[in-house]
């Protein structure tokens, strides 16, 4: 792995001690809006900055729940960043994101049996640094709202696992399409060939997806290997993969058999109770031994503006598999590329585009369209097709590529030439016309060059065209200037040349590649100028002639003048006949051989000399650069006789020592100003700074030595002063200067003579004795100072560990070594540790200031220092603690605990017993110890859990008894014996659930608030009703204490039932299994009989109401509970008088429970039942009604009647039973008639009690059968 900006990782330690969250810490929130099912994870690493070998990320995830999330290659999307503090407490990345190493990449292994998947980060060799890892999981798009999904994060390293820690996350949305719960589905693979056999020993690979309601599909497994009805994981085998949620997948063929043809298809299947263990069946066919089909691509070419010939224009064909074709044009613009042949299906890309020349074709606009070409070749019924579609093209159509051409407008721009002699010709001084057909009236100027260019004209069509060019003469003539007033005509021809107009001029009777040309003159009379300039000479008396001046410039000017006794210096008169501008130079001829003292003056004046033509007449004005109006240049010259210098000089002898340079001072004192103080150098030599003389004369000096005021020791000084005459004259215009020095041999100088003789010195060298564990004693150890000269010395420390020798006295310079060593006694104290070093001394004795002066240089460039040790025997403790836990029992390892202190920083876990034992503290020194003992509560506290935050102090005495430390333990605010007890308390956190159910309604559609359910069990009593959708909601249950609590969930059925409802009266048993996990209550429904997912589901049916028709009358039997209608009810009809209505002897419901009575004369009626449906008690009460004009009175009966309970045997006959009867007259009008009948007396044969049980058991399978035909 390598970090941003290429540093490398450095490898140095496998693992070091910090808090649980400080290795690992993870965060997970869910998305919202359109990313709602992404879950992004955090995880942070090795917060402490610790040094891990080999770390390694490993995150487990139910698949049934949520899966990594991939790229569109199937890799797993996972971001590490090196991380640093945000200055919050908090982290936050540092820099960008790493780049894994090839091979090093994150990848997902597959648990099958279990449901999992195990994400792999390698952190390359080591950390020593925090880091942040970003990735995300995509929730399952059946996973419902408040359902928990989590995962768990390990960190590893080298062959440790360090820590590990759990996040939840309660799914807030999944945007109401969460519904399933169900987890225990599974998936088969079988791979077979075309013979419908297991293709075993070569393997496929296929890609698991999952399916939401918009039919999005989510990679959950990539490239799952299978091998025949085996799926390959990490080399074994594996029957199928389990723990897969209800809802609907796609499996994709990433790779198919070697050997065999891949299957593109997508297909799809769903996961659900009635479908719980699917077998995905595949198969294969075999690839032929070589297939093969050839294309042939081509375009069209268009050409707008002219006739397209064939081979004009160049087209390429580029593209996979190493196409590159150049083709051409035919006639018809047709262009055809050579056939490409394809053994392989696939999909193959092309570019169509027309090769520009460099050197385009004058006129044409070329296309510079690319077209894309997308071949597919696909295998069908064994033979390869091949299929071209142009990139925006109409199907059948090819690419066309439109080219136009135009000739390329022509231009032309006239011109003309201007000469004038006798002055320079001026820019825009003379005007010239140009004028022809199409309205060309031009007027131009010349250039100052002559030049005169006229405006270019435009040709957008071949032909001739006639223009004349003439000179504007002015009405008003400038004198001296004879106009040029010829006409020239000018003939353009205009032709397509190479598609552009190409136009060619002729000038009249001017030669070809020349222009016209107007030819003036000019004339003007001549002007004259007489230049001048001045001498001054400063230091003596200019002489006439005495320097020369030269003039130089323009027209080949070149004089040589010089000054009159006065200065003036007057040059020849020079004359013009032209106007212009004239530069000339002055300046002074400065001679080879100088005048000594003189100094010339090298300035060059510059003169610029203006003709100007006024009235017919040259005027000429001349201006002296930096010079005044009105004056000349000046030129000025200096003279001075040559400075003349002396340098004078003494000299030092020194008797006793040598003389050392800078060692005396001699000052130089006299005329001028003189005073100079200076040093002699090695050689006794004496220099002053040389004196300048500008004027001749006598000067005086006196030399003499600086005696100091603080006497050199040994130094007799020499107090004479020397006199100095000089002498300065004048030589060849320079001066000279000559020294003189009283009482001193001519060619020597002054001599100053010292005399030196030093005093001796002495040193005292010392040492130092050092001693640990105890206090040091005066003079108990001796020490030894031997060396040059004899010296033999020993001598004892003082209390403070002072060794002082006797001093030791030299009177020569010189160098001096010596050595000390401590004195080491036969018998040696017990537990003292001597010092067996040598150090040796050198001293240095040298002359200063007249004095020897000796230093001295310890080998170690320090006072020697000899360090004994005492140590007494060690001691040590243990110390200890206790761990209660009430609430539930304590484990071993359970809890965590610190003891930090002088030098100590330990953790230690409980053991079962709840005892802490920490390790061994030894002590090689008395003295006292501070230490606290404290647990360690996590971050992410055990839920339920209640941590003890109390700190005890712990102090531990050291003493040294006999020669051995002894240590004892206090604990503060303890009694002796008592340890630190740790006290927790735990108590699971409370569960809840919230049970429900579902209505449907056949027949019509559901209504809110339309049926009401009750709940009732173990403290609970709840009525809830319907919502539009049929689901059945009720209060959330509180639980507090594991256990199984049992209820029931039923219709809560109306008395007064709604007309043409039949009602459910199922009731469903629920148990609800409360257990604890993690510290929390949790609670899990199992609905009896009814598979993991489903719900309770209460169906009832809606039968509308018949139409009676006119002169009936619709007699109908129901279920007194459910509205149900019953069939086989048989009834008589009988008359006023008593008797049976003929015809009406047995009338019997039907399948619908309902039957029509019709053909009734008009009298009164009486309906009697004779025999009851199946499993119901007969009513025998009689039904009146009449009928009138052939109309019923009534013309709907319903009659409703309890079904047959088995009475007990050998109870009394004192029960009733419910009957109810409703009518609905011919106005619709309904009216009910309720009354309870007595039961049929007590039974007690054996035989109908075994009626009453067959019937029971007919009506339960009848019931049972009609509900599942609901």
């Amino acid at each position: 792995m390598t970090i941003p900006n290429n540093k490398p990782l450095v490898v140095e330690g496998m693992v070091e001690k910090s808090e649980k969250t400080a290795w690992i810490d993870k965060d997970g929130t869910q998305g919202t809006d359109k990313d709602y099912r992404l879950i992004n994870w955090t995880v942070i690493l090795n917060k402490d900055g610790h040094k891990v070998i080999q770390p390694l990320v490993e995150d487990t995830v139910n698949v049934a729940d949520q899966t990594f999330v991939y790229d569109e290659d199937k890799n797993v999307v996972v971001k590490v960043y090196k991380a640093k503090s945000d200055g919050q407490g908090g982290f936050e990345k540092d820099g960008e994101a790493i780049v894994f190493d090839e091979g090093n990449q994150p990848f997902v292994t597959t648990d099958s049996a279990e449901g999992t998947q195990k994400l792999t980060i390698k952190l390359g060799d080591s950390i020593n640094s925090p880091y942040i890892v970003e990735y995300q999981t995509m929730l399952d798009p059946d996973i419902k709202n408040h359902e928990k999904v989590s995962n768990s994060a390990t960190l590893f390293g080298k062959d440790v696992s360090i820590h590990e820690t759990s996040k939840e996350v309660i799914v807030k949305s999944t945007n109401g399409e969460g519904t399933s719960s169900g987890k225990n589905g599974s998936l088969k693979f079988k791979k077979l060939d075309e013979n419908k056999e297991l293709i075993k020993t070569k393997s496929a690979f296929f890609d698991l997806y999952r399916k939401d309601k918009e039919g999005n599909l989510t990679l959950m497994m990539s490239d799952i290997e299978v091998k025949g009805d085996k799926i390959i994981e990490n080399g074994v085998e594996i029957d199928q993969l389990s723990r897969l949620r209800y809802g609907t997948y796609v499996i994709v063929e990433s790779k198919a058999p070697e050997g065999y043809v891949k299957n593109e298809n997508k297909h799809e299947f769903t996961i659900s109770s009635e479908q719980i263990n699917y077998v995905f069946k595949l198969e294969n066919r075999k690839i032929p031994d070589k297939l093969s089909t050839k294309l042939e691509l081509e375009a069209k070419k268009e050409l707008d503006g002219r006739p397209l010939k064939a081979d004009e224009f160049s087209f390429t064909l580029k593209g996979d598999g190493g196409v590159d074709q150049t083709k051409k044009n035919a006639a018809d613009g047709k262009v055809i590329f050579d056939e490409i042949t394809y053994d392989k299906a696939g999909i193959y890309e092309y570019t169509i585009s027309e090769a520009i020349p460099i050197e385009k074709e004058t006129g044409v606009t070329y296309d510079d369209t690319k077209y894309k070409v997308t071949v597919t070749v696909e295998e069908k019924a064994g033979k390869l097709e091949a299929t071209a579609v142009y990139e925006n093209i109409k199907a059948g159509e090819v690419p066309t590529f439109k080219n136009t051409y135009k000739a390329l407008p022509g231009t032309i721009q006239l011109e003309a030439k201007k000469e004038i002699s006798g002055r320079t010709l001026k820019a825009d001084e003379f005007s010239f016309t140009l004028k022809g057909v199409d309205g060309v009236d031009q007027t131009k100027k010349n250039a100052a060059d002559g030049k005169v260019i006229f405006d270019e004209i435009p040709y957008d069509k071949a032909g001739i065209y006639e223009y004349t060019i003439s000179e504007a003469i002015p009405t008003e003539k400038e004198t001296g200037v004879t106009y040029d007033d010829t006409k020239y005509k000018v003939t353009v021809t205009v032709e397509e040349k190479a598609g552009k107009l190409e136009a060619t001029a002729v000038y009249e009777n001017i030669k070809a590649g020349e222009v016209p040309t107007f030819k003036n003159t000019y004339k003007a009379l001549p002007g004259t100028v007489q230049l001048e300039a001045k001498k001054e000479l400063s230091g003596r008396t200019l002489k006439a002639d005495e320097f020369s001046f030269t003039l130089k410039g323009d027209g080949g000017v070149d004089q040589t003048k010089k000054n009159d006794k006065d200065g003036k210096v007057l040059f020849d008169a020079i004359t013009y006949d032209q106007a212009g501008t004239y530069e000339y130079t002055i300046s002074e001829a400065i001679p080879t051989e100088r005048e000594t003292g003189v100094t010339y003056d090298d300035t060059k004046y510059k003169v610029t000399v203006t003709v100007e033509e006024k009235a017919g007449k040259l005027g000429a004005t001349a201006v002296y650069e930096n010079i005044k109006a009105g004056e000349v240049p000046m030129f000025k010259n200096t003279y001075k006789p040559l400075p003349g210098t002396i340098q004078l000089e003494a000299k030092k002898d020194l008797s006793g020592r040598p003389l050392k340079a800078d060692e005396f001072s001699f000052t130089l004192k006299g005329d001028g100003g003189v005073d100079q103080t200076k040093k002699n150098d090695k050689d006794g030599k004496v220099l002053f700074d040389a004196i300048t003389y500008d004027k001749a004369g006598t000067y005086e000096y006196t030399i003499s030595e600086v005696v100091p005021d603080a006497l050199e020791t040994g130094m007799t000084y020499d107090t004479k002063k020397y006199e100095v005459t000089v002498k300065v004259v004048e030589k060849d215009n320079k001066l000279e200067a000559t020294a003189t020095y009283k009482d001193v041999t001519v060619g020597e100088v002054p001599t100053f003579k010292n005399t030196y003789k030093a005093l001796p010195g002495t040193i005292q060298l010392e040492a130092k004795k050092e001693l640990s564990g105890r206090l040091l004693k005066s003079d108990e150890f001796s020490f030894t100072l031997k060396g040059d000269g004899g010296v033999d010395q020993t001598k004892k420390n003082d209390k403070d560990g002072k060794v002082l020798f006797d001093a030791i006295t030299y009177d020569q310079a010189g160098t001096y070594e010596y050595t000390i060593s401590e004195k080491i006694p036969a018998v040696k104290e017990t537990g003292v540790t001597y010092d067996d070093t040598k150090y040796k001394v050198t001293v240095t004795v040298e002359e200063k200031a007249g004095k020897l002066e000796a230093t001295a240089v310890y080998e170690t460039g320090e006072v020697p220092t000899f360090k004994n040790a005492y140590k007494a025997l060690p001691g040590s403790i243990q110390l200890e603690a206790k761990k209660e836990l009430d609430g539930r029992s304590l484990k071993a390892d359970e809890f965590s605990f610190n003891l930090k202190g002088d030098n100590v920083d330990q953790m230690k876990k409980n053991n079962a017993d709840g005892k802490i034992l920490f390790d061994q503290i030894d002590y090689d020194q008395a003295g006292t110890y501070e230490y606290t003992i404290s647990e360690m509560i996590p971050a992410d506290k055990e839920t339920g859990l209640t941590y003890d935050e109390v700190v005890y102090k712990v102090t531990v005495t050291v003493v040294e008894e006999a020669g051995k430390l002894k240590a004892k333990v206090d604990y503060e605010s303890l009694e002796a014996g008592e340890i630190p007890t740790f006290k927790n308390m735990y108590k699971a956190l409370p569960g809840s659930i919230q049970l429900e159910a579902k209505k449907e309604l056949d027949g019509r559609s559901l209504k809110a608030d339309e049926f009401s359910f009750n709940l009732k069990g173990d403290n609970v009593d709840q009525t809830k009703k319907n919502a539009a959708d049929g689901k059945v909601t009720f209060d959330e249950i509180t639980y507090d204490q594991a256990g199984t609590y049992e209820y029931t969930i039923s219709e809560a059925i109306p008395t007064a039932k709604e007309t043409g409802i039949t009602y459910d009266d199922t009731q469903y048993k629920v148990s609800v299994k409360v257990e604890e996990n993690a510290g929390m209550l949790e609670a899990v429904a199992t609905y009896e009989n009814l598979e993991d997912g489903e719900l309770p589901v209460f169906r009832n049916l809606y039968t509308p109401e018949k139409e009676v028709p006119t002169g009936e009358l619709l007699l109908k039997k129901i279920d007194s509970k459910t509205g149900r209608t019953l069939a086989n009810a048989e009834f008589k009809l009988v008359d006023d008088k008593g008797q049976v209505v003929t015809g009406k002897e047995k009338i019997v419901t039907g399948e619908d429970g309902s039957i029509f009575i019709k053909g009734l004369a008009d009298g009164e009626y009486q309906i009697i039942e004779t025999k009851a449906p199946d499993g119901y008690l007969i009513d025998e009460t009689p039904i009146k009604f009449s009928v009138k004009n052939n109309q019923p009175s009534k013309k709907e009966i319903n009659q409703e009647n309890d079904p047959l309970k088995l009475p007990e045997t050998g109870n009394s006959s004192n029960k009733t039973t419910n009957v109810k009867t409703t009518y609905r007259n011919a106005t619709g009008k309904r009216t009910t008639v309720s009354k309870r009948l007595p039961s049929t007396g007590s039974i007690q044969s054996k035989g109908l009690v075994i009626l009453g049980l067959f019937f029971l058991a007919m009506f339960g399978l009848v019931v049972f059968g009609k509900r599942k035909n609901i």
